[in-house]
């Protein structure tokens, strides 16, 4: 992959036998990083996913200027029907950079990774 990437969606799912409502949808990099953003998302605010349900997050990676690992997160925020204290998931995004080219292209390693799954309960 070269330069701007769209990773693979992060799906959403509700598993649990009562509704869920979004209160966040964010993808963001560590601090000091600036290499993922969000494309798109169908997780928006205040959607309410019944079980079964679920909705998409797409986070776009851009290579680094110089060889180096790039590190972020997704997050999602949500409450529930018998508890309406806002709880998170959040998955770990990783990709590296391996070169750049004399032309700016920048190559990195393909693929990335998420967290431990997880699913709103």
């Amino acid at each position: 992959p070269v330069n701007n990437t769209v990773l693979a969606p992060l799906l959403v799912r509700n598993t649990s036998t009562l509704s869920a409502t979004i209160t966040l949808a964010s993808v963001q990099s560590n601090p000091g990083q600036s290499n993922f953003s969000m494309l798109s998302t169908s997780c928006s605010v205040g959607l309410v996913l019944s079980p079964n349900d679920s909705c998409e997050i797409r986070a776009l990676f851009r290579a680094a200027a110089a060889p180096t690992i790039s590190r972020g997160n997704a997050v999602v925020g949500f409450t529930s029907q018998v508890d309406p204290n806002a709880r998170s998931i959040i998955t770990n995004l990783q990709a590296t950079t391996i070169a750049v080219a004399p032309t700016g292209a920048a190559i990195f390693q393909s693929g990335f990774e998420f967290g431990v799954a997880q699913c709103l309960e």
